[in-house]
């Protein structure tokens, strides 16, 4: 399957099993069906943004940022086949192409998003990631871990983890290996409580948490 940005597509559950993660929307809208995904294809990584049919709800969410910042370029609600949907970009995530279900079709041919609209979500997307860089966090998901754990780089944490576990052992008695619990990343912490090796992933853990939470209440 060629996998094309601008297309939409379907995910398999088994990512969803895989990844774990509570911050992920449910892959089954209202339990029916499973919602389809604008598709930006960045070399080896998907990104997957989905799109809704919960107009209504995610319009009044829009309301709400506009009214506090003036404006919203996390969610947009446009037409897609004469039908008005809400395109979630704060709930943005990367993927596999093995993760792929199958694309979306619209009288038996695969579903692209108009290209003028493919323009404006991808201007969104790359201003997003953009804030995302400096350390503003705007998604609803983890996408570092997930990015991280995504493309085989667990592997590479845990080999990191025990090569630092030989050479404490050579130097000292005590043992104080940790993985941080935000980048996975193998640290020694200089207090036995540290559950994160930077500064910076425990604030970004602290953003995440807070965005889940602000996600609960507006579900």
């Amino acid at each position: 399957m060629k996998i094309q940005t601008g297309y939409l597509y379907h995910i398999k559950d088994e990512y969803f099993d895989i990844v774990n993660d509570e911050s992920l929307m449910q892959n089954h809208e209202k339990g029916k069906k499973r919602p389809t995904y604008f598709t930006i294809k960045d070399n080896d990584i998907l990104w997957f943004i989905p799109i809704s049919s919960k107009v209504d709800k995610y319009k009044k969410i829009i309301d709400k940022k506009i009214e506090k910042y003036g404006f919203c370029n996390t969610i947009l609600i446009e037409k897609i086949f004469d039908e008005d949907s809400a395109i979630l970009l704060q709930n943005a995530f990367p993927t596999l192409e093995k993760y792929i279900d199958h694309v979306h079709t619209v009288d038996g041919k695969p579903a692209r998003v108009p290209e003028k609209l493919e323009k404006i979500i991808l201007k969104d997307f790359k201003e997003l990631m953009k804030l995302h860089s400096r350390g503003i966090n705007v998604f609803f998901t983890n996408i570092d871990s997930l990015h991280n754990n995504e493309i085989g780089l667990t592997y590479g944490y845990l080999k990191q983890a025990i090569d630092l576990n030989f050479l404490v052992n050579l130097s000292q008695d005590t043992i104080m290996l940790k993985i941080c619990k935000f980048c996975h990343k193998a640290f020694i912490p200089k207090n036995s409580k540290a559950e994160y090796d930077t500064p910076q992933c425990k604030n970004k853990a602290n953003v995440y948490s807070f965005r889940k939470r602000a996600q609960e209440e507006d579900n």
